[in-house]
């Protein structure tokens, strides 16, 4: 949840894994690319036609929680400045993750 001088957004908690999401990039050519919590437990695997493009797809699914959470509080912020098109267009963003 987002928080910016006392006021909470009203995206709903995800039931998901708790950010941050890592990789180790540790390539295998049978199971691709793992992308761990925080603890390390693997909770993901990303694949590719090669060792290059699976790491840029881990590093984009590791990046998943932050860029919810930047999303979430960007559409605080223009919500309080009364961009109504970007809260729609972020809203809508949003709940295709949920």
């Amino acid at each position: 949840m987002c928080r910016e001088e006392g006021v909470v957004s009203e995206t709903k908690e995800l039931n998901v894994t708790k950010g941050p999401w890592i990789t180790g990039i540790q390539y295998d050519s049978e199971f691709g690319c793992p992308i761990l919590d925080a603890s390390g437990r693997e909770i993901a695997e990303a694949k590719g036609e090669n060792e290059e493009e699976c790491a840029a797809n881990a590093l984009l699914i590791a990046a998943a929680p932050l860029l919810y959470e930047t999303l979430d509080y960007a559409r605080v912020v223009a919500n309080r400045e009364g961009w109504t098109d970007l809260v729609l267009v972020i809203s809508e963003a949003l709940s295709a993750a949920r």
